[in-house]
């Protein structure tokens, strides 16, 4: 399989305008930089002088006042994977020097063997019953990988190293690590060790970590009694056996067979990690989120269904990932609506709580439902504290892949889009490329590209599939458009500027059961319902709190008329461009009809700027004159298959390759 494009350093893409601003909210408002301070889930020094003193841990451990092995270790390390990143992305000094420290704790408690994981010294790689091992070390060492590449300190590569090979001496041919007595959702995680493996192969080369990777693949699939079994081999090469079991497992397994098969070029895998991508579409709603509650098993992706904010961060992952491997822009086209609909709509725009579990038409937002799971909290401690870590990573994630390296020689990729600076070094020539957007609130991007002298590369930008057409000034560069991208050739000089204007249209947009919604380029919109809010719990010492939304007045649903989306665009000038979730710089204006069938004039915001909404409508056949031009009062929040392997992955429709001299026009 040939991989189109190649990783960057973390650290080589930073955050600019509302994207820097956000992380900087969330470390310094909310409950980002602190969740050690309001969770013992998140310090209970799992890792350190806590650790595990048996083998096995029960499914409610998480809840309990006791040492509970990979539900903390799970809790800590994947928080400071996020909090790490965030800290050195936004630049904020506290953040970073807590994150200095936190890492050294967890450097530090290594012993002589080189070990770094939750167990005590008896109970390490002797598993009969459920195994956390692979699971909470994968979490620690992308945590330490994280923070070496942010911050060129060396050993802590090799810390994971050293630790690595441990674990890999006690596992492997002979010594399976999926087949154990009673797995439950510890072991079923631990595929993700292959994370570890994936980022060391490239870091050192080493084939040892690409073999034991996919020796880890291959001993879960080969495994009967494992508990989540979606992306079992077998199973991913049946494309009509549904998913079924935990979304986050579905979601992060994704990207392991799609690994396998770059590094082996062995068709079956490469058949496996096709049908995986094909499959998942099956399961995700319109804003973009694979549902769960928590298993996909018998449940439709309708309006009202719910999802994981764990599973939004996996299926983003995992979506960079294809992104990366196969070149398909679709990929990331998902990637981008995932991250700006689902994953903004599930989130205080303060940074303050998240939604374990959110739906697309949310009227409510209480304990009422998937076992409290809907309200909106810093910890969800009741449950488990492991979606509002997941959250902490989803920007900091989003922001590092953004850009990629052209795999077949220099180069670089736009694959996503936002406010940010890509730092480089091409042909041996230091680059800075700023995007200079309000994106996704704007379709206008403007890239400054400052060389530190004069260097020949070329420049690849996405054409998101839902742009009906561009224009596109790159002065006199050579241009060609292929398979979804624009690729500009030219000598680069500091000062030179790239324009691309992306022209969107208001379309509809149909969930499974045959709703109807309205999107305008990368956004999804909604109808915002004025909610009331509820204190269900504070944090002493923290403006913090367990927040429970509902109506404040009689809630009404609409419908639409998908035949007559005569919604005009509105923008906001006075709207504050560093924190356009709160209150959004654009807006849609048009007609929704009443449950009487009447017409009423309604204004939709950006899901990712509601609380309670409600996103897809009934259709309406009515065709009545608007009855009031102020019909629904404003809106005020009260509180902060496949069957070509891997060519389908890869192929699209194809555009006509063409030289053009610029500004470029194109419309579909």
């Amino acid at each position: 399989m040939k991989v189109e494009f190649k990783m960057l350093q973390l650290g080589d893409v930073r955050p600019r305008s509302w994207m820097k601003q956000q992380m900087l909210d969330d470390l310094q408002h909310g409950f980002a930089a602190c969740l050690d301070e309001i969770s013992p889930r998140a310090s209970s020094g799992a890792f350190t002088g806590n650790r595990a003193a048996c083998a096995a841990v029960a499914e409610a451990g998480m809840v309990e006042d006791v040492p509970c092995g990979w539900w903390d270790g799970e809790t800590q390390a994947v928080w400071w994977d996020g909090f790490v990143r965030m800290a050195y992305l936004s630049g904020d000094e506290a953040a970073i020097g807590k994150a200095d420290r936190v890492m050294a704790e967890l450097l530090d408690s290594r012993d002589e063997s080189g070990y770094i994981g939750i167990y005590a010294p008896k109970w390490r790689y002797r598993h009969d019953d459920e195994n956390g091992e692979f699971w909470t070390q994968s979490r620690a060492f992308v945590a330490m990988l994280a923070y070496y590449e942010l911050t060129g300190k060396a050993e802590y590569l090799d810390a994971v190293e050293r630790a690595m090979q441990l674990t890999m001496q006690h596992y492997g041919p002979g010594h399976s690590y999926f087949n154990v007595k009673r797995p439950a959702g510890g072991t079923c995680h631990g595929l993700m060790l292959v994370d570890v493996c994936e980022w060391l192969f490239r870091l050192t080369g080493k084939d040892a970590y690409r073999d034991f990777g996919v020796w880890c693949y291959e001993d879960y699939s080969a495994t009967e009694q494992v508990r989540d079994t979606d992306n079992q081999l077998e199973n991913l090469l049946d494309l009509d056996k549904d998913f079924t079991w935990h979304t986050p497992h579905t979601t992060e397994h994704l990207r392991v067979p799609l690994w396998v098969a770059s590094v082996t070029d062995d068709p079956k895998f490469q058949q496996a990690a096709a049908n995986a991508f094909t499959k998942i579409q099956r399961y995700l709603t319109p804003s973009g989120a694979c549902i769960g509650a928590e298993s996909i098993k018998d449940f439709k992706p309708t309006p009202d269904m719910t999802y994981e904010y764990c599973a939004i961060t996996e299926l983003l992952t995992s979506l960079q990932s294809a992104s990366q491997k196969t070149g398909n822009r679709q990929w990331a086209d998902m990637t981008e609506w995932l991250a700006f609909n689902a994953a903004q709509g599930a989130r205080l725009a303060d940074g303050k709580g998240i939604s374990y579990m959110t739906m697309d038409n949310r009227f409510a937002a209480t304990t009422e439902g998937n076992g409290g799971r809907r309200k909106l909290s810093p910890t969800h401690e009741d449950i488990a504290v492991c979606c509002n870590p997941n959250a902490i990573k989803l920007l900091p994630y989003y922001t590092n892949r953004m850009w990629m390296r052209l795999a077949d020689g220099e180069g670089m990729c736009a694959l996503c889009y936002g406010p940010s600076e890509l730092h480089t070094e091409i042909a041996g020539t230091k680059v800075k490329i700023t995007q200079e957007t309000d994106y996704p609130f704007s379709e206008q991007i403007v890239f400054h590209i400052e060389p530190e002298r004069p260097v020949t590369f070329e420049l690849r930008l996405r054409i998101p599939g839902w742009a009906q057409g561009y224009e596109l000034d790159a002065g006199d560069a050579q241009i060609t458009e292929e398979e979804g991208f624009c690729r500009i050739q030219r000598e680069w000089r500091a000062g030179d500027e790239i324009s691309l204007s992306l022209r969107c249209e208001v379309e509809s947009v149909s969930a499974c059961d045959g709703d109807v919604g309205v999107k305008r380029g990368p956004l999804l919109y909604s109808l915002p319902i004025a909610a009331k809010n509820t204190v269900l719990r504070e944090y002493p010492g923290h403006d913090l709190a367990d927040l429970a939304f509902e109506p404040s007045e009689e809630l009404n649903t609409y419908s639409l008329v998908p035949a007559e989306l005569d919604f005009q665009t509105h923008r906001d000038p006075d709207a504050d461009r560093l924190r356009p979730w709160r209150i959004s710089p654009i807006s849609l204006k048009g007609n929704l009809y009443n449950e009487n069938g009447e017409a009423v004039s309604a204004t939709l915001v950006p899901i990712g700027c509601t609380v309670l909404r409600q996103t897809m409508f009934k259709k309406s056949k009515a065709k009545v004159k608007k009855r009031s031009p102020s019909a629904l009062p404003a809106f005020h929040l009260s509180a902060s298959g496949t069957r070509h392997a891997l060519r389908c992955l890869i192929t699209m429709s194809r555009m006509t390759s063409t030289g053009a001299s610029t500004p470029l026009k194109r419309s579909n």
